[in-house]
């Protein structure tokens, strides 16, 4: 009897095995805007450039940015108090 439950704990253990289970989704959603700092507020995303920030804040990229010829700046900091958090991307330009 025992020998009888050891092979059908084997057999369900190679079904499960080849039946392939799938252990869930391989790309899973990114994650949600970053706060760099305990007690700052949820920072605000730069979708693109040229863009001014006029207000203090946490700021973060959402993709690598190239600045066109002619422009003089990428990311133009007119206020006190900014933290930008490149988030792994770059800004690139000539």
């Amino acid at each position: 009897m025992r020998s009888l439950l050891i092979r059908i704990a084997l057999s369900a253990i190679i079904a499960l095995c080849v039946s392939g289970v799938s252990a869930g989704e391989l790309n899973p959603p990114g994650a949600p805007a970053p706060t760099l700092i305990p007690g700052l507020p949820v920072a605000t995303p730069i979708t693109s450039v040229p863009v001014t920030l006029e207000e203090s804040g946490v700021y973060y990229l959402t993709d690598s940015f190239s600045v066109a010829p002619g422009v003089t700046s990428g990311i133009a900091i007119r206020a006190d108090d900014v933290v930008i958090d490149l988030a792994g991307y770059t800004l690139s330009g000539p």
